[in-house]
């Protein structure tokens, strides 16, 4: 898949809109893939939002500790700076946020004996959501998938 050029912000959409595919396909089979799912939304989520941050190019900020692979953050301050999400961060986010970020539970699941994941469908309803407003404001045309 290729959207525009090697740089920020079309890299980090390219590798939303990816991510977002493997999200869709694994809902639509449902079964037990909750644990792949999520970090699939959660990636393409943190993807879309870091391209909407670095939409003028440069993106050395989101390499801070504190805003990397932090969805809240990402998704708070995104909104701050003009992108249409709702206030204050949603549920969703928070939880996905908690097992995707430091200590990456969601990855790595070390010294824990379950995870509680958030909805699915509220979950991928609301990415993809974030991922198609995030297209637009970077192409300036609604995604057709």
């Amino acid at each position: 898949m290729v959207i525009g050029g090697n740089t920020p912000p079309h890299t980090y959409l390219g590798m939303a809109m990816a991510y977002k595919n493997g999200f869709e396909a694994l809902h639509a089979v449902g079964g037990n893939v909750a644990i792949p799912s999520n970090y699939l939304v959660a990636h393409a989520l943190e993807c879309a939002l870091k391209a909407f941050l670095s939409r003028d190019g440069d993106d050395a900020r989101l390499r801070q500790p504190d805003i990397r692979h932090n969805l809240t953050e990402l998704w708070t301050l995104s909104g701050s700076e003009g992108l249409t999400l709702e206030s204050p961060v949603p549920d969703w986010v928070e939880r996905l946020g908690s097992l995707y970020g430091a200590p990456y539970h969601l990855r790595y699941a070390t010294g824990v004996n379950g995870l509680v994941m958030p909805n699915s469908d509220v979950v991928v309803a609301g990415a993809r959501y974030v991922i198609d407003l995030v297209w637009l404001e970077i192409t300036g045309s609604p995604h057709h998938s």
